[in-house]
């Protein structure tokens, strides 16, 4: 219970951007967490600490978080909820610190596993809108003829079917 409520307190203050409280309360979550053998909240923790160390612009701490979270992800089985929900994360911090072929990679790969599950829509749009931006950001603007390393599929959901 303790950790869980550190982990909620810890999301809202990431959202509200106070990045130093919100680190705290995701370290106190992660300790609760691993101490009450809670490997699935401890492993949304540890993705929520790299984005807190993101936010600091600390990307190879965000790495080493990143780390820790792909260790407990495979300890609980690789659930692809936390799976997708790592993927999107870890592209975020590529993004940003400009591994822009990684990230695009891990963002697809994200949106391939959402999808699978169906899970929630915002987090497929979010992933969406984010993979459109890196593609700006790598030239691959027009995506009614996308060249062959950008799915049709996938080109399709970012940019509507091409009427050509």
């Amino acid at each position: 219970m303790r950790a869980e409520i550190a982990y909620r307190i810890g999301v809202e203050l990431r959202e509200l951007e106070n990045v130093a409280e919100a680190e705290t309360e995701l370290q106190r979550a992660v300790t609760a967490a691993e101490a009450g053998r809670d490997d699935r909240l401890a492993t949304f923790a540890w993705i929520r600490l790299a984005s807190v160390a993101r936010a600091r612009d600390a990307y190879d701490e965000a790495a080493r978080r990143i780390e820790q979270a792909t260790a407990k992800l495979a300890r609980i089985g690789n659930p692809p909820d936390v799976l997708g929900f790592l993927l999107a994360n870890k592209a975020q911090i590529e993004h940003q610190h400009g591994e822009l072929d990684v990230a695009r990679a891990d963002y697809e790969h994200a949106i391939a596993v959402y999808e699978k599950i169906g899970a929630e829509r915002p987090r497929v749009a979010s992933s969406l809108t984010l993979l459109a931006r890196l593609y700006g950001e790598l030239g691959l603007n027009d995506l009614r003829s996308p060249p062959r390393s950008v799915p049709r599929p996938l080109a399709e959901k970012i940019r509507g079917r091409s009427t050509r």
